[in-house]
């Protein structure tokens, strides 16, 4: 996401657009992507959604201390957070 952010200067779209230009060789089942636009700072906020079920969430939680439980509908999802700086 880094990488892409900063050499093409645009936040991407999907996932398929991360690996249409590259950056992903394909794009995984069950993830999505959102931005929150970037803020005064030029900051972005990422999140990283996982949709599927089939995870141990006590496993994932050992690797990123940092990813939440949230449920949208009746669903229950993975979200991993992070920032990125804007460089132009």
């Amino acid at each position: 996401m880094e990488s892409y952010i900063k050499i093409e200067k645009h936040k991407p779209v999907s996932m398929e657009e991360l690996v249409e230009k590259n950056y992903l060789s394909f794009s995984p089942d069950g993830f999505s992507i959102n931005f929150e636009n970037a803020d005064e700072n030029g900051e972005y906020i990422v999140q990283i959604i996982y949709s599927k079920s089939n995870i141990d969430l006590k496993k994932v939680l050992e690797i990123l201390p940092d990813v939440r439980e949230k449920t949208e509908g009746t669903e229950k999802q993975l979200v991993y957070s992070f920032s990125i700086q804007k460089s132009w």
